[in-house]
């Protein structure tokens, strides 16, 4: 059997784009939307966790125990509530692999302003003795 020539005819098979793959979102500032919106009105538990998003956005560290954490607290004194909360607030960076003072200090050369009462406890007499005060929550478990 003889060879096929090759042929200069384009191929006639439809190629799919990957924008026609995609479904658009709406965007921040887009007044379009993919999926109209229903106007009914929102029920109790819709409205039950738009108010926990919204909280959820709001800055959590007045540095006071707002009952947001999200372990069992029941057994820590409140400084230990206060470090644990602190350890919690990212805007404060990474806790992991350093002190709690280390990380403090350097909130502060970064203008993050992070809270006076934190610093206290972590230069309070023993309290670079006490691992449980100089370390952060997630000490020895990652």
């Amino acid at each position: 059997m003889p060879p096929k020539k090759p042929t200069t005819e384009p191929v006639k098979k439809r190629q799919t784009k990957i924008t026609e793959l995609l479904t658009v979102g709406k965007h921040d500032g887009d007044e379009k939307s993919a999926a109209p919106e229903t106007s009914s009105p929102p029920s109790e538990v819709e409205e039950q966790v738009n108010d926990k998003i919204r909280a959820s956005k709001e800055p959590s560290l007045n540095v006071k125990h707002t009952g947001k954490l999200t372990f069992h607290d029941e057994h820590l004194t409140p400084e230990q509530k206060l470090l644990h909360a602190f350890d919690l607030t990212y805007k404060f960076g990474s806790c992991v692999g350093v002190t709690r003072l280390e990380r403090w200090e350097r909130a502060k050369r970064l203008g993050l302003n992070p809270p006076e009462e934190i610093k206290e406890l972590l230069i309070a007499e023993n309290a670079d003795k006490d691992p449980e005060i100089r370390e952060s929550l997630f000490y020895g478990r990652v």
